[in-house]
């Protein structure tokens, strides 16, 4: 059966959004039946309510309109659609403002109405006697609506209420099979005609012209925009298949690599990532595109139906989940973690971590559930495409979350501290993700923050917690099989907000670092023994939320970040054995709902995940100093943002990251967002000049350092090395050093060295270095060193 598409795209999809709704947990790779109700049909369309995607409506023949309202694991027919429009269903369209307004077209019964959300329908003024394939609306303007119909192609200017047929041809009509309405230049229509091609209209409708240039088949089925580029559009053809036009329609050019059968009935671009596509053949094959048409797979597999593939649509909440219209509703779920893709954990996590649970190499997802006194183990199947879960009960209110090998057994454990019933909940792990019932330890105070680490040295994992109120650090000593006795006290700052285990002071022993409500962030410097020497407080100007700690500009020091109440992000660089300085201060747009330090654009250095309560998923990317000073939001989400993490979901050896949903009661995971971005190089660091030693004279040598990943990324390539006799003056260049020169390198630095052999003896030569890549991108100059060559002396 001939048909358009279903595609309705707003400018909201320019947005890379997840719907709110839940997600798909099928078994991946596997087409499923959905068995639609009151059989046989031939399905014409299938759409999810853009409001609750677990809601589809599919169209059929004999005609009606079939509603699930668990993602199609059960249908029921809508009575009244079946009563009242009595003949075959094409297109579903929701109101992209309102979405209890549904449109359907039928066969030659013209158009239909609902305004209770497809519970009742009526007729229009559209009534036929012919097929209406499609209604759409113009993104900008929702009063202004298109229907595509065997006559013509009819557009109102009054929500619907009335109708005019367009100028494509009043004498004999066309067939308006399909019609892309451009979302970034609306007043751009390309309407598909069977047998004639497309037409084109560049002022809304009022006149058309058929360009088709290099359209070799004009035999059209259905076409769609995209969502990303004003003047770009795909359309199917019965014999051609993929066409596609970067310049609104003027010229086309086939687009077919990979796909086997060019008879093609159906098209759609992923909402939630456009990059991606999908196609649908006249016998039951599917193909599916990563990269905006250019290349395509088929993802038939077990489908197995030999009928066409009427129509298509992509999940909201997951471009790898698919929907196809064929004699029933079939759903696929691919293997791999979607861009966007929404889970839910039953109430809002007050925690998240991502971490391998079930050692199988990618990490699963672990959220801890205030509301719900639980903690909710979600692991990872199909590279991030599934997860199966599971709910354990935890204590009141678990709002600390950590995990570790506490037994020694090789195995990660999951350590809860909750909050209200003042204990820690230990979970033992099994080896496969499966947990114990959890033990507790009754701390006796308000457990806030977790820290779990080896504290006294002896090789096993310890635990530190901390209460809000008083301030009082309990330290739990691990006896190597993870039995914990009586805690060691310590006395900490009131209004303890965030604490984070690291070694600060380079001594090989974990200390601690607290911030407080007071402003402040004290680090307890431990001597090994799980006794702490207390350092002097440093101050924040707002009242520190979150800390992360790491190795920021990589100079062997651990560095932290302090996100703070006045909407500031202030990173502290270590200055080595734990006292810092240097502080540098990143202004947001709102206070950060969780601080991780995870490198998301894969050029070795940390950057910081800070995501915004007002839906903004934020990324403060590092500089490769240490200073971060551009911030990115890789994402929009509705209804409030909470608790971050970061980790491997879908094993390609990158972070990617999670975030609470809080108004879903659910986390949305991002595949990695941040594409690899080795930026401009860095000066060197640590430049010094020195005479050569035993020597005739004439002789100076440069020493200086980078950390190895500038040079193992190609973010520098060279140096050059500048020389003058009088610092003010002009400078020349004086060597250039490739990267593969001879190097001593450490575990963190490439550590260089540069002899200067054409020294004057006794005059003072000053240098500087910059550092460059590939491209020929420098850096900034280093500091400027000095130094005089003396000459060796002579003995008799």
């Amino acid at each position: 059966m001939r048909k358009h598409v279903h595609i309705l795209i707003t400018l909201a999809t320019l947005m890379l959004t997840a719907g709110t709704g839940s997600a798909q947990l099928d078994s991946a790779n596997t087409w499923v039946s959905t068995a639609l109700a009151g059989g046989p049909h031939t399905v014409h369309s299938v759409i999810v309510d853009p409001e609750r995607p677990d809601t589809v409506f599919a169209g059929t023949s004999p005609g009606s309109i079939y509603q699930s309202l668990n993602t199609t694991s059960t249908w029921a027919e809508i009575t009244n659609a079946g009563t009242t429009i009595n003949q075959d269903v094409y297109g579903i369209t929701f109101n992209p403002l309102n979405a209890d307004v549904v449109w359907a077209g039928s066969q030659n019964t013209g158009i239909f109405k609902s305004v209770d959300r497809g519970v009742t329908w009526s007729a229009t003024s559209v009534t036929g006697p012919f097929t209406t394939w499609k209604v759409q609306f113009h993104p900008q303007d929702t009063t202004r609506m298109y229907a595509q119909t065997g006559l013509n192609l009819f557009i109102s200017n009054d929500s619907g209420a009335n109708w005019a047929i367009t100028s494509i041809d009043t004498v004999t009509g066309v067939n308006a099979i399909a019609l892309a309405v451009m979302p970034l230049s609306p007043d751009t229509l390309l309407c598909g005609v069977a047998g004639d091609g497309v037409y084109r209209s560049l002022n809304g409708g009022t006149s058309w012209s058929i360009p088709n240039s290099g359209l070799t088949d004009l035999d059209i089925t259905a076409a769609v925009p995209s969502p990303e580029f004003a003047a770009t559009a795909y359309v199917t053809t019965t014999g051609g298949g993929v066409f596609v036009t970067a310049d609104a329609g003027s010229t086309w050019t086939a687009q077919n690599t990979g796909i086997t059968n060019l008879n093609l009935e159906s098209i759609t671009v992923s909402e939630s990532n456009p990059t991606v596509m999908y196609v649908g053949g006249d016998n039951g094959e599917v193909y599916k595109s990563p990269d905006r048409g250019l290349t395509w797979i088929e993802i038939t597999g077990d489908l197995g139906v030999s009928a066409a593939v009427n129509d298509l649509f992509v999940h909201p909440d997951s471009a790898n989940v698919v929907y196809a219209a064929l004699d029933d509703i079939y759903r696929l779920k691919q293997a791999g973690l979607d861009s966007v893709s929404f889970f839910p954990t039953g109430t809002v996590p007050a925690r998240l971590q991502l971490v391998d649970v079930d050692a199988d190499m990618v990490a699963d997802v672990l959220a801890a559930n205030a509301g719900a006194q639980s903690i909710q183990v979600m692991l990872n199947g199909s590279q991030g495409a599934t997860f199966s879960s599971t709910s354990y009960s935890t204590g009141a209110q678990p709002t600390v979350l950590g995990s570790g090998d506490l037994d020694g057994d090789g195995d990660t454990d999951v350590i809860i501290g909750n909050q209200l019933q003042q204990t820690i909940a230990i979970l033992d792990n099994d080896s496969t993700g499966t947990f114990s019932t959890p033990r507790e330890i009754f701390v006796g105070r308000s457990v806030t923050e977790l820290v779990v680490a080896d504290i006294d040295t002896d090789q096993d994992i310890d635990l530190a917690v901390i209460d809000e109120t008083v301030g009082t650090i309990s330290v739990y000593l691990n006896d190597g099989l993870g039995s914990f006795g009586a805690p060691k006290t310590i006395t900490g700052p009131t209004g303890a907000t965030s604490m984070v285990g690291e070694d600060f002071n380079g001594d090989g022993i974990t200390d601690l670092l607290v911030s407080s409500s007071t402003g402040t962030v004290t680090l307890f410097q431990n001597l090994g023994n799980a006794s702490f020497v207390i350092q002097p407080a440093l101050t924040l100007s707002g009242t520190p939320t979150h800390l992360q700690a790491g190795d920021f500009d990589i100079d062997g020091d651990i560095d932290f970040a302090a996100a703070a109440s006045d909407q500031t992000v202030r990173i502290w660089n270590n200055q080595g054995e734990g006292t810092f300085g240097d502080s540098a201060q990143v202004s947001l747009a709102d206070t950060v709902t969780s601080l991780v330090a995870v490198d998301l654009d894969e050029d070795g250095y940390l950057d910081l995940f800070t995501p915004l309560p007002d839906g903004d998923v934020t990324v403060l990317i590092n500089d490769a100093n240490g200073v971060f000073t551009d911030s990115v939001v890789v994402g929009v989400q509705t209804g409030g943002l909470g608790a971050g993490s970061a980790g491997d979901l879908n094993g390609d050896g990158n972070s990617d990251i999670a975030v609470a949903r809080l108004s879903d009661n659910g986390l949305v995971l991002y595949s990695n967002p941040i594409s690899q971005n080795i930026k401009a190089p860095a000066a060197p660091r640590d430049v010094v000049a020195a005479d050569s030693q035993s020597d005739l004279g004439g002789r100076v040598t440069l020493t200086w350092r980078r950390p190895n990943v500038d040079e193992t990324t190609g973010r520098i390539t060279q140096y050059n090395v500048w020389r003058s006799t009088d610092e003010t003056g002009t400078y020349t260049l004086l060597a250039s050093l490739d990267t593969t020169a001879t190097v001593v390198r450490d575990s963190v630095f490439a550590n260089r060295t540069y002899i200067d052999s054409s020294a004057t003896v006794g005059t003072t030569h000053y240098y500087y270095l910059v550092s460059e890549n590939g491209s020929g991108t420098l850096s900034a100059p280093s500091d400027i060193v000095n130094a005089a060559s003396a000459p060796q002396p002579f003995f008799d």
